[in-house]
């Protein structure tokens, strides 16, 4: 079933035969006209093709942009709609097993540096293919930037003698972004030599286009995360959005200050920006239980 259709016949479900009252459909509605345009950004076309991975995936993502309360009522919305389909049409429920931790709302899903070497480790760079989705996640990890801005780069937007990207964000915002001499190189040598392979269609001005020619979208990125996850044993449930927390956290742990974290990640509130001292707070906890635990060995 198309997505479209689904969200239309639920929404008219819960209108005429459960007869809700206004304010809940409008609700609901606004929560799945979200959840319908993340689908569509991921070329997910079939209500059917969506898993427990692209329901959290999707839930990170709003992390950025809403409280606590509101991805919960996200989830609730989006299980509703999935139990509703299961329950009328026999398609299958892949996320009734899914819980919405308080947890996983608070604290985001991050990766330490020795995962991040050991995924960027994994891949062959001899092979061209192989060196363009190392790439991908190099970017994404050393500029905290988002997917769906990694897609749209254009090659216009690169600035590699200033070792910098101007990033076109929400709202057609504009930032700059830092890279690093080694990601500078790599780019330098994906626009050398494997780049104009790939631009099959010689008139693509995107930065980033896969081996087929196309350019790259987020549905590509994601599918390419899950089977290194996959691949390697990673026992955390990672997407994109996991590589720009990781990004964060890195900048914090290296004692950056909050507000340059938020321009580089292109919060307009520093508030969404502050989430990520909790898990320096949480760290700081674990340091401390773990020195009381000596001192008490000690004594």
């Amino acid at each position: 079933m198309l997505v479209d259709n689904a969200i239309d016949n639920y929404l008219y479900y819960i209108k005429v035969i459960e007869n809700k009252s206004l304010a809940t459909i409008e609700s609901y509605s606004n929560d799945l006209k979200k959840y319908n345009q993340y689908l569509s950004d991921n070329n997910i076309v079939n209500i059917e093709d969506v898993d427990n991975y692209i329901i959290q995936d999707f839930l990170s993502n709003q992390q950025d942009k809403l409280s606590k309360r509101s991805i919960s009522h996200l989830f609730t919305s989006v299980n509703n709609l999935h139990r509703y389909l299961y329950l009328n049409y026999n398609i299958p429920n892949k996320i009734a097993a899914l819980k919405l931790k308080s947890s996983c709302l608070s604290l985001p899903v991050y990766l330490n540096s020795n995962q991040i070497n050991q995924i960027l480790s994994s891949f062959d760079i001899n092979n061209a293919k192989e060196f363009f989705n190392r790439l991908l996640i190099e970017l994404l990890y050393v500029t905290g930037i988002r997917v769906s801005e990694l897609c749209n780069l254009q090659l216009k937007q690169l600035n590699l003698s200033h070792k910098q990207i101007r990033v076109i964000g929400k709202g057609n915002k504009e930032r700059v972004v830092l890279i690093n001499n080694e990601t500078t190189e790599n780019i330098t040598y994906y626009l050398n030599n494997i780049r104009p392979i790939f631009n099959k269609k010689n008139n693509n001005t995107a930065l980033l286009i896969n081996n087929l020619g196309n350019q790259v979208n987020r549905q590509y990125v994601f599918t390419l995360i899950k089977a290194k996850q996959k691949e390697l044993n990673i026992e955390i449930n990672i997407s994109p959005h996991s590589l720009r927390h990781s990004f964060a956290t890195n900048m914090l742990e290296n004692d950056s200050d909050l507000r340059s974290v938020q321009q580089l990640l292109g919060h307009s509130d520093i508030s969404t920006t502050q989430i990520y001292t909790h898990l320096q707070d949480k760290k700081l906890v674990e340091a401390y239980n773990k020195l009381s635990r000596a001192k008490k060995k000690e004594i």
